[in-house]
Protein backbone atom coordinates (compact mmCIF):
# COMPACT_ATOMS: atom_id res chain seq x y z
CA UNK A 1 0.00 0.00 0.00
CA UNK A 2 1.14 3.54 -0.75
CA UNK A 3 0.24 6.46 1.51
CA UNK A 4 0.82 10.17 0.88
CA UNK A 5 1.06 12.75 3.67
CA UNK A 6 1.48 16.53 3.62
CA UNK A 7 3.75 17.71 6.42
CA UNK A 8 4.73 21.18 7.63
CA UNK A 9 8.38 21.42 8.66
CA UNK A 10 9.67 24.01 11.13
CA UNK A 11 6.62 26.24 10.52
CA UNK A 12 8.23 27.28 7.23
CA UNK A 13 8.09 24.64 4.49
CA UNK A 14 5.47 22.15 3.36
CA UNK A 15 6.64 18.72 2.26
CA UNK A 16 4.98 15.67 0.78
CA UNK A 17 5.82 12.31 2.34
CA UNK A 18 5.06 9.18 0.33
CA UNK A 19 5.33 5.88 2.19
CA UNK A 20 5.32 2.59 0.31
CA UNK A 21 6.16 -0.64 2.13
CA UNK A 22 9.62 0.05 3.64
CA UNK A 23 10.42 3.24 1.67
CA UNK A 24 9.73 6.85 2.67
CA UNK A 25 10.25 9.61 0.07
CA UNK A 26 10.22 13.30 1.05
CA UNK A 27 9.54 16.07 -1.51
CA UNK A 28 9.73 19.81 -0.78
CA UNK A 29 6.62 21.55 -2.17
CA UNK A 30 6.59 24.99 -3.79
CA UNK A 31 3.75 27.11 -2.36
CA UNK A 32 1.47 29.43 -4.33
CA UNK A 33 -1.88 31.08 -3.79
CA UNK A 34 -3.20 32.22 -0.40
CA UNK A 35 -0.61 30.39 1.73
CA UNK A 36 -1.73 29.94 5.36
CA UNK A 37 -0.08 31.83 8.22
CA UNK A 38 2.75 30.25 10.18
CA UNK A 39 0.68 28.45 12.78
CA UNK A 40 0.96 25.27 14.79
CA UNK A 41 -1.59 22.86 16.26
CA UNK A 42 -3.73 23.09 13.12
CA UNK A 43 -5.96 20.39 11.61
CA UNK A 44 -5.35 18.97 8.14
CA UNK A 45 -7.77 16.47 6.64
CA UNK A 46 -8.12 15.08 3.11
CA UNK A 47 -11.38 14.86 1.16
CA UNK A 48 -12.23 12.01 -1.20
CA UNK A 49 -11.08 13.98 -4.26
CA UNK A 50 -7.59 14.44 -2.79
CA UNK A 51 -8.11 18.06 -1.74
CA UNK A 52 -6.64 18.78 1.69
CA UNK A 53 -8.42 21.22 4.01
CA UNK A 54 -6.50 23.04 6.74
CA UNK A 55 -8.48 24.37 9.73
CA UNK A 56 -7.62 26.66 12.62
CA UNK A 57 -4.25 26.63 14.36
CA UNK A 58 -2.52 28.96 16.79
CA UNK A 59 0.49 31.25 16.94
CA UNK A 60 2.22 33.16 19.73
CA UNK A 61 -0.86 35.17 20.65
CA UNK A 62 -3.57 34.23 18.14
CA UNK A 63 -6.11 31.49 17.56
CA UNK A 64 -6.98 31.26 13.87
CA UNK A 65 -10.44 30.76 12.40
CA UNK A 66 -9.12 30.42 8.83
CA UNK A 67 -9.96 27.49 6.57
CA UNK A 68 -7.78 26.88 3.53
CA UNK A 69 -7.71 24.21 0.81
CA UNK A 70 -4.58 22.64 -0.64
CA UNK A 71 -4.34 20.98 -4.04
CA UNK A 72 -1.18 19.11 -5.04
CA UNK A 73 0.11 18.75 -8.58
CA UNK A 74 3.55 17.18 -8.72
CA UNK A 75 5.69 19.31 -6.37
CA UNK A 76 3.37 22.34 -6.55
CA UNK A 77 1.08 23.13 -3.62
CA UNK A 78 -1.73 25.58 -4.44
CA UNK A 79 -3.59 27.14 -1.50
CA UNK A 80 -7.03 28.80 -1.59
CA UNK A 81 -8.71 30.54 1.34
CA UNK A 82 -12.32 29.45 1.98
CA UNK A 83 -14.97 32.07 2.74
CA UNK A 84 -16.55 31.90 6.19
CA UNK A 85 -20.15 32.10 7.28
CA UNK A 86 -21.30 34.51 9.97
CA UNK A 87 -21.56 31.68 12.50
CA UNK A 88 -17.90 30.57 12.32
CA UNK A 89 -16.78 29.17 15.70
CA UNK A 90 -14.14 31.00 17.76
CA UNK A 91 -10.50 30.34 16.87
CA UNK A 92 -9.01 27.24 18.45
CA UNK A 93 -6.15 24.79 18.16
CA UNK A 94 -5.30 21.19 19.03
CA UNK A 95 -8.76 19.94 18.11
CA UNK A 96 -9.70 17.21 15.64
CA UNK A 97 -11.81 16.71 12.53
CA UNK A 98 -12.73 13.82 10.25
CA UNK A 99 -14.58 13.51 6.96
CA UNK A 100 -18.00 11.91 7.56
CA UNK A 101 -19.49 12.06 4.04
CA UNK A 102 -17.68 13.10 0.90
Amino acid sequence: AKFTFVVKLLAISWCQLEVSDTTANWTLLSDSGDTPSRLSAYILTVLGDGTAVLFDGCGWDIFSTASTTLKLSGTAATWSRLSRSADTPRGRCQDAVTVVVD
